[in-house]
């Protein structure tokens, strides 16, 4: 069971090794990071965060894609962008303490 959990660990790690903000740090590090972090699954069409509440954190996507949506003035969403594979979101609200900007709709996952 230890060598088990300790694979699926070295698996994370690799994984976000491929993000360019984790591709220098530490594997060890990155192994905390894990560790600590929890893990979520999200259906079709799930909201991850909403525009304009605080952050408390950011998302590592292992697989699927998210939609990214920004409301306009008169509140119609328009599409942003999207992420898909191993990719971060939200990480510019957590570093900078500021005000999600765009709101993320998990759309598809894998």
């Amino acid at each position: 069971m230890l060598n088990e959990a300790m694979m699926l660990l070295e698996d994370e790690v690799a994984l976000l090794r491929k993000l360019p903000l984790f591709a220098g740090v530490d594997p060890c590090r990155l192994k905390v990071l894990c560790f600590a972090s929890s893990r979520e699954s999200f259906e079709p069409g799930e909201v991850l965060f909403h525009q304009s509440e605080p952050s408390s954190g950011a998302y590592v996507i292992l697989s699927g894609r998210v939609d990214v949506h920004e409301l306009s003035e008169d509140t119609h969403e328009i599409r942003t962008g999207s992420e898909e594979g191993v990719a971060i979101v939200g990480q510019s609200s957590m570093l900078n303490d500021l005000p999600r900007r765009a709101i993320k709709l998990q759309r598809a996952i894998q």
